[in-house]
C-alpha cells in the first residue's frame, strides 16, 4: 500500500500517512486505532472525507502540506 489512514478510537479524528512514513511503519506501528492502507491517493481521501472527522495528515510524511 501507498497510503495510510489511522482512525483512532476516540473517533475525534482520521489520519493519513504514506507508506514510508516512520511513524506508521507501513500500517504495522503498534498504535491504538485501526490502519487501512490504499494505493492511490484519491481513494484515501475519499475514504477519509466519508468519516465526518477531522482530516489530519502526518507532518512527518506530508511536509508540504506544512511548508
Amino acid at each position: 500500500m501507498r497510503f495510510w489512514v489511522l482512525e483512532n478510537p476516540s473517533g475525534n479524528y482520521v489520519q493519513i500517512h504514506r507508506a514510508e512514513c516512520e511513524r506508521c511503519l507501513d500500517g504495522t506501528k503498534e498504535q491504538p486505532g485501526t490502519w487501512t492502507g490504499f494505493e492511490d491517493y484519491k481513494t484515501t481521501m475519499e475514504h477519509s472525507t466519508h468519516a465526518n472527522r477531522p482530516l489530519l495528515q502526518c507532518n512527518l510524511c506530508h511536509p508540504e502540506r506544512f511548508a
